[in-house]
């Protein structure tokens, strides 16, 4: 029987899933939890990885949210992303200034 290894992305982010919503709606990673998390994103062959964390703890969107958002919606000056299909209506969500620096270094490759 052959067995098949998730990617790193898909496989992260069904352990998020699993993990996040078995805990309360206000529980909150530590430091060092994030820390370690981001670390073995960076890791990852995937570069993907890292960025759809640094968006998770840099942003405070939703996981669909991510994975849509575009860089023609991104407001590098003010630190803003626009998501026109939140859950409840259109938003400008702020971020992070490490959060806007990776996405523009990531933009120019």
């Amino acid at each position: 029987m052959r067995v098949h290894k998730f990617s790193g992305l898909l496989h992260i982010i069904t352990v998020l899933f699993l993990v996040f919503y078995s805990l309360p709606s206000d529980a909150q990673l530590t430091e060092t939890q994030a820390s370690a998390l981001m670390k073995a994103a960076t890791e990852d062959s995937d570069p993907r990885l890292s960025l759809f964390v640094a968006f998770g703890l840099n942003a405070a969107m939703r996981h669909s949210e991510i994975v849509a958002s575009r860089y023609d919606q991104i407001d590098f000056d003010n630190r803003r992303i626009f998501i026109p299909l939140a859950k409840a209506g259109e938003r400008e969500q702020p971020v992070t200034q490490a959060l806007a620096s990776l996405l523009l270094r990531q933009q120019r490759c």
